[in-house]
């Protein structure tokens, strides 16, 4: 039989030793195991830019993360191997902070932001960001601007630029300002030029180049003299008068004025326009004719009994032509027939619709009128064209003393005038005449005086020829007078403008030197203005306008209000 195993007796101090052992090992092992480790944070830097110029600021932005609330981190830039601190800025609730800091000195400059220990979270540097400061350039001067261009450029002048060898005026502007017209006794306006007995010419205010207008279709020089150009708006056409018949192909007949019409898309088919059929001119002379601004339209005053079939009466009256049309009478009594009076000097509106005359026809209106002369319009596109009253007394009717018609704006809403009356407006005394405008869409008001003196009142001598800009602003005249604005001490007549829309304001003085005083001769007879005002051509016998000009003749000049 088997025995069974023998237990093994284990004395007690040895289970004591071995529990002691395993005890120590537990704490052994307790011992060398790692700590829990701290948490960490981090800090972002980010700058607005990395070149900068000398005195501009850099913004620095970032954000400081595991903080619940706002803390003050510090904005530092190295210094040799020391980081100094420039700047403390808070964070926000989110941990983000932004600032700005001005460069002032050329170089590399190192920042970071260090955010400062809390609670178990040590104090975190961010990265570091390099920032170049560089010097500013230095300004560039700024180009002098150019010399200011003259107000007044004399337009009557050779190729070569030398003042005319003769007498120019009667000038006229385009609307535009792009063409003048004007007539020259010259001789050396253009190239080849022999003859010295009066022809219009046109130039160019861009280039100055210069052509002939008056030339007959055959080339060379008209039998006589030919004036009182008027233009369209574009310059493209211009009417004037002239003595010589050859113009036009196939003209005939006495020697006198007659009305021709050139274009400068066509020079050699020069028309002649004061016909009642081809060739055949008017029985008598023609006026001073005044052109619409697409050139479809001229009116001129006549005497002539030929031009229509109607009785005409002998006397003096204003015609107009229309392309494709002909030609008609315009003065008629209110009840038909002749006027029984002369009915002189028709202007014509930009538009073509309205015609500004003087007359002294006494039956022009439905009631009898004065045969003193006096202002009236037409209105082409009424169903009678019956004459209105244009230089009326402040009260209504007819003035006390004689009127001219001179200008209409565009739309002949304006027209001015001038007249010697004492009782168109107030504070003007009369004695000689001034130049008024009348508004015709408010024909109860009286019109106001345009040739005033400085501080008000008409004055002291006469004022004439005021032509109105086309947009109706601007009024252009001549004056005789030396108290309308300062400067005039040249006791001549001298151009002026006068502003609508400041009508109590003193007139610009237009015929001045680069000295801003009168010219030392007289300007005038006759200034014309441009639609917006901008340009006005007049003549002038002064030697001190522009520089070089040393002809001593009568000269046209353009003057440019923009300069």
């Amino acid at each position: 039989m088997t025995r069974p195993p023998r237990a093994i007796s284990v004395p007690r101090t040895t289970i004591a030793i071995l529990a002691a052992l395993a005890v120590a090992l537990t704490c052994l092992i307790a011992v060398s195991a790692p700590a829990e480790a701290a948490p960490q944070r981090k800090v972002s830097l980010k700058t607005s830019a990395t070149t900068v110029h000398v005195g501009s600021k850099v913004s620095l932005s970032g954000k400081v993360t595991r903080t619940k609330k706002r803390i003050k981190v510090r904005v530092q830039k190295q210094t040799g191997k020391k980081w100094r601190t420039v700047r403390t800025v808070r964070t926000q609730r989110t941990g983000t902070y932004k600032l700005s800091i001005t460069l002032t000195a050329a170089g590399r400059t190192k920042f970071r932001v260090l955010a400062p220990k809390t609670g178990r979270l040590k104090a975190k540097a961010s990265r570091t960001r390099t920032v170049t400061a560089r010097p500013r350039p230095r300004a560039t001067p700024a180009p002098k601007p150019p010399a200011p261009q003259p107000r007044t450029t004399l337009i009557s002048r050779s190729p070569s630029g030398a003042g005319a060898d003769g007498g120019s005026g009667f000038p006229a502007v385009a609307a535009d300002g792009t063409w003048t017209a004007y007539v020259s006794d010259s001789s050396n306006l253009v190239t080849g030029a022999t003859q010295a007995a009066g022809d219009v010419y046109a130039t160019n205010n861009a280039t100055g180049a210069t052509v002939r207008v008056s030339r007959p279709p055959s080339g060379g020089y008209g039998s006589g003299r030919s004036e009182a150009p008027s233009i369209s708006a574009d310059g493209r056409w211009i009417a004037y008068r002239s003595r010589a018949m050859e113009m036009a192909a196939g003209g005939r007949g006495p020697d006198h004025f007659q009305v021709f019409l050139w274009d400068r898309e066509n020079p050699d088919a020069t028309q002649l326009i004061s016909s009642k059929q081809p060739g055949w001119s008017s029985s008598h002379e023609s006026g001073v004719p005044s052109i619409s601004d697409d050139g479809n339209r001229v009116v001129w005053s006549t005497s002539a009994t030929n031009l229509v079939d109607e009785d005409t009466g002998g006397r003096s009256n204003a015609f107009l032509w229309t392309r494709g049309e002909g030609v008609i009478v315009l003065t008629r009594a209110s009840g038909g027939g002749s006027a029984d009076g002369d009915s002189v000097n028709p202007v014509i509106s930009g538009n073509g619709r309205f015609v500004a005359f003087t007359s002294s026809a006494t039956n022009l209106l439905a009631r009898e009128s004065s045969a003193t002369p006096s202002a009236y319009v037409i209105d082409l596109s009424a169903a009678t064209t019956s004459p209105v009253l244009v230089s009326r007394a402040a009260t209504g009717g007819q003035p006390d003393g004689d009127s001219a018609a001179e200008s209409l704006s565009d739309d002949g809403r304006f027209i001015t005038f001038s007249s010697s009356a004492d009782d168109i407006s107030a504070g003007h005394t009369g004695g000689h005449h001034d130049v008024f405008v009348w508004d015709r869409l408010a024909p109860s008001t009286a019109a106001v005086l345009v040739s005033r003196r400085m501080g008000g009142g008409a004055a002291d001598e006469r004022s004439r020829h005021g032509d109105i800009s086309g947009d109706g602003r601007y009024v252009s005249y001549v004056s005789w007078a030396s108290d309308i604005a300062p400067g005039d001490e040249n006791g001549a007549s001298d151009i002026f403008l006068w502003d609508r829309t400041s009508p109590a304001a003193t007139s610009s003085l237009i015929s001045a030197g680069a000295a801003g005083k009168a010219g030392n001769q007289q300007s005038g007879w006759y200034a014309r203005t441009s639609r917006n005002g901008r340009h006005i051509v007049y003549t002038s016998y002064a030697t001190d306008l522009v520089s070089g000009d040393d002809n001593r003749r009568e000269d046209v000049f353009l003057w440019d209000r923009r300069r």
